[in-house]
């Protein structure tokens, strides 16, 4: 179901739509330099960063969905905000998906910018970020990243992307109680994405009483997983988890599954960007997907205001989606600030999340729990050639 929208249509698409902004270093202001306190129109600046995946790794493709979500939930929210009196200045940075960038990243978007909020995306970069953020009050926001370590990882981190706890525990009732499937293979590589992935549900999986045949590691770099699939096929296995962060090295994998004949079998994808699988293989393939793209009005804006009409909705919607729903997040944030006579700062921000617990999104409403992680919908989605449909939902009201 993906098109062929090039990442460098999409990155160029990305640096069009946020004219203030830049990657690694931000906007360029040099340490010392006076920030505007007002804008034109008088309202009060709030610099706001984003650390987010334009280069490395994944990023490009991500990162420009990310950039696009920013521009579009900021757009929606700009009036209610100037109502009150404020105006939010994005800051921009590319954290490179490197965790040792986005330590170097959080310090001038903390010291140079003085933002009281940061959102981070990707798992490693914000674990970094957690203890920088903590120790000078800064708000962390988790915009995207599932990974089970950031839950209670700190009080200043709040994440509005659920984890992979979550996202396994329905995936796994899913295919036991639904689909019929009992005995589970595992095909994980040593990343940090794919263990969190592996061990999530893994621990769901037997929860529900489905039984392991096979869990074996390769690397990703690998050309041949031949013998890989064979194991796999020879275990009796009849759904497989590809425990990965990289959607090449899984269809490498599922092209060598089918090259052994093994088409029945289903494959499962955790947290995928991309729900066309199903289409390319013909095979059955499951994935989960937060759902953020119910609000048509914002489908509408991303495919015709912004020029994203040759992209799959679905596979854009959870990278552009969560920005959406970060920047209404932070108007109800400030909106208590504004009510409350308080200053829009760090710890009044997080008194205003810890306040208010459930907010307003796209398509509902998410609530903070335990360890500032988040309840909200998540979408178990089956492929099988050009069918793809949700077949059951989790976590509705």
């Amino acid at each position: 179901m993906k098109r062929t929208t090039s990442v460098l249509g999409l990155a160029l698409a990305a640096a069009l739509l946020l004219p203030a902004c830049t990657g690694g270093t931000g906007t360029g202001v040099s340490a010392g330099t006076e920030l505007p306190s007002v804008d034109a129109d008088g309202n009060q600046i709030i610099n706001v960063a984003y650390e987010l995946p334009l280069s490395g790794g994944a990023g490009g493709w991500d990162g420009a969905l990310m950039s696009a979500g920013i521009q579009i939930g900021l757009d929606r929210i700009r009036d209610d905000l100037a109502a009150i009196g404020v105006a939010v200045n994005p800051i921009i940075n590319d954290h490179e998906s490197s965790s040792d960038t986005a330590s170097v990243n959080v310090v001038k978007d903390i010291e140079m910018y003085r933002c009281p909020v940061i959102f981070g995306t990707y798992t490693g970069p914000l674990a970094t970020m957690a203890p920088v953020c903590a120790e000078n009050q800064v708000l962390l926001i988790n915009s995207r990243a599932p990974g089970d370590n950031l839950v209670g990882l700190s009080d200043w981190l709040y994440n509005t992307y659920p984890s992979y706890a979550a996202g396994s525990a329905a995936m796994a009732d899913c295919l036991y109680n639904d689909e019929g499937y009992r005995s589970l293979g595992i095909i994980s590589d040593a990343g940090s994405t794919s263990k969190s992935q592996h061990d999530s549900f893994l621990a769901a999986w037997t929860a529900v009483g489905g039984t392991v045949a096979a869990d074996v590691e390769v690397a990703a770099d690998a050309t041949d997983y031949l013998s890989v699939c064979a194991q796999i096929v020879q275990s009796g296995a009849e759904v497989v988890l590809m425990a990965n962060g990289d959607d090449s090295l899984t269809r490498r994998v599922i092209t060598q599954f089918i090259q052994l004949g093994a088409g029945e079998m289903g494959y499962i994808c955790l947290a995928s960007g991309d729900t066309g699988y199903g289409a390319e293989f013909q095979v059955p393939c499951y994935t989960s997907q937060v759902r953020v793209y119910s609000d048509q009005e914002i489908i509408d804006t991303y495919c015709s205001d912004y020029a994203y009409q040759d992209y799959e909705w679905e596979a854009a919607s959870t990278y552009v989606g969560t920005m959406v729903n970060g920047a209404l997040l932070l108007k109800q944030a400030i909106g208590y600030c504004h009510a409350n006579g308080l200053d829009y700062t760090g710890a009044n921000l997080k008194q205003a999340l810890d306040t208010i617990g459930t907010f307003e999104i796209m398509g509902g409403t998410i609530t903070f729990l335990e360890g500032h992680t988040v309840e909200s919908p998540i979408d178990i989605y089956r492929g099988v050639g050009s069918d793809i449909q949700v077949i059951r939902s989790y976590y509705e009201e």
